[in-house]
């Protein structure tokens, strides 16, 4: 590692002078240029190595746009933590940042990273499929962060909600003894519409009342 990487990546306060110093004078047209010179288009998913604090990064986002998908890699935790803090653009592709490195072996990419999210790896497998022959030319290892949150089990769905409308001649007891087998759950009926009935004894023929589910 040069002396400069060696800054970068151990300096507690390298991301922050990087961006103010260095950015502007240098790596903001540089970016420019880059992003130009590689003819990034709209919908194209890009992955920037070494993206430090995002700077190219964001430029490839902003010209692949809203179809697009960019990752950012960097070894560094305060350059992605810095390049994390940029607010999304709209117009411009999402962009992950994934802590790992990229370098070339014997003709091909060997590629490592760990992501926070299932989401996140899938997004950078999708990244790399697009790339010709990346089955033969690209060795990737993408993990999840043991720290990362598991994916939430969706949540079990609510039973159906069932009514019935009231007849003539219907009490509460008898529509209680039909669908939930006993008359004397009839205020458990009750209970369940007390938003349209104000007495157990005073039913209207056309009402639509809520049943609870029968026990089992």
């Amino acid at each position: 590692m040069s002396s400069a990487m060696d800054w970068a990546a151990n300096d507690p306060g390298a991301p922050a002078s990087y961006e103010r110093y260095l950015a502007p004078a240098m790596f903001v047209p540089l970016a420019e240029a880059v992003a130009d010179a590689v003819e990034v288009g709209p919908g194209e998913r890009a992955l920037d190595v070494a993206c430090g604090t995002g700077v190219l990064t964001r430029a490839i986002a902003y010209r692949s746009g809203t179809g697009g998908h960019v990752t950012g890699l960097d070894l560094g935790d305060g350059m992605l933590a810095r390049a994390r803090a940029w607010p999304p653009v709209e117009g411009d592709a999402p962009i992950d940042y994934v802590q790992g490195s990229a370098d070339e072996r014997n003709g091909k990419l060997y590629f490592t990273g760990t992501v926070n999210s299932e989401d996140e790896k899938n997004q950078i497998w999708n990244a790399i499929k697009t790339v010709p022959d990346w089955q033969t030319d690209i060795i990737a290892d993408i993990r999840v962060s043991a720290s990362a949150a598991p994916a939430q089990a969706a949540a079990p769905k609510a039973p159906a909600t069932q009514t019935y409308t009231v007849k003539p001649g219907d009490s509460l007891s008898k529509i209680a003894k039909e669908h939930l087998g006993n008359g004397n759950l009839y205020m458990e009926i009750f209970n369940a519409n007390k938003d349209v009935l104000t007495d157990p004894d005073k039913l209207k023929p056309g009402m639509v009342l809520k049943l609870p589910v029968a026990a089992t």
